[in-house]
């Protein structure tokens, strides 16, 4: 992972936004990590975004993410490639998330009416995350997490 150009890019976003840099901190992880408490999690937020391309990383990806939520952390994760990635993550992230599938073609990110920011925040519109359908292949869709208390 090249964490500098990382960095750079979430400073340019934030510095773009009007944002605070000192609220935002850029750590390389390996996946499947069983200690994570260098990170000091948890985290309010966690988005993963175009990193599964083989499914022998879902398992580990899944159990590191439920190790750096708590149950009030938003889960977001976009860009599995592959039929066979996606439906093996489907089999899996039940297991340790509770889910909804959201279209990207809802979001529009700067909109405080947007798919993603109905509600009260984002945190009140992702508590009704059971039962959702799953990312279908070729589908554009991002997929709003919520960590269960223990893994099933």
């Amino acid at each position: 992972m090249d964490t500098e150009k990382c960095r750079d890019s979430i400073e340019a976003n934030f510095e773009h936004r009007g944002l605070p840099l000192d609220t935002v901190q850029v750590e390389e992880l390996v996946w499947g990590q069983t200690d994570v408490t260098p990170l000091q999690p948890p985290f309010d937020i966690i988005l993963a975004g175009d990193c599964l391309y083989q499914e022998a990383c879902i398992e580990p990806l899944l159990q590191t993410m439920h190790s750096l939520a708590s149950e009030d952390t938003l889960v977001l994760l976009c860009g599995a490639v592959g039929p066979k990635i996606i439906d093996s993550f489907n089999e899996k992230v039940d297991r340790y998330f509770e889910r909804r599938v959201v279209d990207t073609k809802t979001i529009d990110t700067l909109s405080d009416d947007s798919e993603v920011n109905k509600g009260d925040g984002l945190r009140q519109h992702t508590s009704s995350a059971v039962g959702a359908s799953d990312p279908q292949p070729g589908q554009r869709a991002l997929l709003v997490m919520r960590k269960r208390p223990t893994p099933l």
